[in-house]
């Protein structure tokens, strides 16, 4: 008779066409003192008691009691129902389900790299590693590989050991989601976050053809629907509402712009849109994009969709920017955006990094005016002006003096401010540049003082460090444009540098030294 015309008894669990012992109990035929299970009515034995492993951290009425038997690690396992009302955590008893802090909504996007990016609706916003998820599945996946086919020569086709390998790896990615999971709910409810947009990427796995790598990781480590279950059970405990939407096309969305571009995710992580030239973190729009579709009135926060990088790195984890609470669309980041951190090249060599291009003239003009013109603040055109020659494009000092001249309305006042934040914000670049080559920081002092030709250039470097070879400093200098640091006028082959307040700090770097410390020598 085949499998599939067999009758199938309820009341117990199959596994391979096998019965798996399963004993179930009402909730009157049990109960827990200490750490011992007392079991009643169970016939001639009338009452049974049993020493279990562990401890209970929850309270409320117990529901019906399961006990089964695991063949792969040889333990019996009780499994308890509870209607919650009280949960044990580090700081004691709480009950369940608490009440939310705030009424705020966050976007959720669900990846591989970033197993989560997550944007709240009031600017904050953060990633979660993947990485290691994918690290767990990768080793079971050659452990398992390995040992099949040494079961295949034996000519066998299972064995315990390679069952408890399946379980080892599903045990442990578990553990990571339910880690990663938690921590987020827990970050999100202390926000003030009171509902979860999620995005289920529907389809996804589904006659994949993406190749053998791709495929595994679509199939066997990439657990969205696990994922999206612990998080509604989690949140539940916060009093979080968690809602699954679509999130086809997020992908595409500009969140400044409005209008989707093909291709705008030039390159892995990063996002450029083609209308402003904007680089945002991918996964960081997909999850502002999520949100809106949901909140409709929801205004990006620059700071908090670029601040992060590429972000699945060793760094990953909360930053960005927060709300100034002005509703302006532009003025909503109240951090200068920073560098995105580089990445070595996979193929050796030098590193990699992408910044957002200064404005034009006149595209930050516009910019300066269109945000002031949402706020229904009437400025003039040459205040504009002369923000525009001082700050010279650069889009997050433009966004900061916009914010600062909102709550000063003093041009002079709103200027120093974003200046004195400016030069505090790029002494710390410049000390993590001086990190990797003393030398990037003598080529940027010899272009702030004038020596800015290719040989004035090699005889400061070479002054202050040594001999230098015109191999290596073509490499620093290419580095340095790659950064957004300086530029070439291909037409006098000068070098300058972009960013004013740059050149203000080299100038001023001896003077601060003593502000910014002994421990951190700038140049020998």
């Amino acid at each position: 008779m085949p499998k599939w015309f067999k009758p199938r008894p309820p009341n117990y669990l199959k596994d391979g066409g096998n019965r798996k012992p399963l004993i179930i109990l009402r909730n009157d035929q049990y109960k827990i003192e200490d750490n011992k299970l007392i079991l009643k009515g169970l016939g001639k034995f009338k009452r049974l008691e049993i020493q279990f492993k562990g401890r209970i951290h929850l309270k409320g009425r117990q529901g019906r009691l399961e006990i089964t038997y695991d063949e792969v690690k040889r333990k019996w396992y009780a499994h308890i129902s509870f209607t919650v009302e009280e949960k044990l955590t580090r700081k004691g008893w709480v009950k369940i389900p608490r009440q939310p802090l705030g009424n705020l909504s966050a976007g959720i996007d669900l990846g591989v790299n970033n197993l989560m990016a997550v944007y709240v609706e009031n600017g904050e916003s953060f990633l979660v590693n993947g990485r290691p998820l994918k690290s767990i599945g990768f080793y079971f996946q050659k452990k398992v590989a390995d040992y099949q086919s040494k079961l295949n020569k034996s000519g066998a086709k299972t064995s315990r050991k390679l069952r408890k390998l399946y379980e080892r790896a599903k045990l442990q990615a578990r553990h990571y989601i339910n880690t990663a999971v938690r921590q987020t709910v827990e970050r999100l409810y202390h926000l003030g976050v009171s509902r979860i947009i999620v995005g289920y990427p529907k389809g996804i796995s589904r006659n994949s053809n993406k190749g053998k790598k791709q495929n595994f990781l679509l199939s066997h480590i990439w657990r969205f629907n696990y994922v999206i279950k612990r998080f509604i059970e989690v949140a539940e405990e916060h009093g979080i509402l968690v809602e699954v939407v679509d999130e086809a096309f997020t992908s595409k969305l500009c969140p400044v712009c409005g209008r989707p571009h093909e291709g705008a995710r030039f390159t892995r992580g990063l996002f450029k849109c083609p209308a402003t030239g904007l680089i945002f973190n991918a996964d960081l729009v997909g999850a502002f994009n999520i949100l809106k579709k949901v909140v409709k009135t929801i205004t990006p926060n620059l700071g908090g969709l670029y601040a992060q990088g590429r972000g699945n790195g060793p760094e990953t984890g909360p930053s960005g920017g927060t709300e100034t609470g002005d509703g302006s669309r532009w003025m909503r980041a109240r951090k200068p955006p920073r560098p995105l951190k580089p990445r070595p090249s996979r193929r050796g060599g030098g590193q990699e990094e992408i910044t957002v291009k200064p404005f034009s003239r006149e595209l930050s003009k516009e910019f300066l005016r269109r945000g002031f013109e949402e706020v229904g603040m009437e400025v003039e055109e040459e205040l504009i002006e002369r923000a525009v020659e001082l700050l010279d494009g650069i889009p997050g000092w433009l966004v900061e003096f916009g914010y600062n001249y909102l709550e000063t309305k003093s041009f002079e006042r709103a200027m120093e401010n974003v200046i004195l934040k400016a030069e505090r914000f790029l002494e710390g670049e410049l000390r993590e540049l001086e990190r990797r080559s003393g030398r990037y920081l003598l080529i940027l002092k010899a272009i702030a003082m004038g020596f800015d030709r290719w040989e004035l250039i090699k005889d400061y470097v070479e002054v202050r460090s040594g001999k230098i070879a015109n191999s290596r400093l073509a490499n620093l200098l290419r580095n340095l444009e790659k950064m957004g640091w300086i530029r070439k006028d291909n037409t006098t082959k000068r070098y300058e540098i972009i960013d004013p307040i740059v050149m203000r700090v080299l100038r001023n770097v001896k003077a601060r030294k003593e502000e910014i410390g002994r421990n951190h020598q700038w140049f020998t």
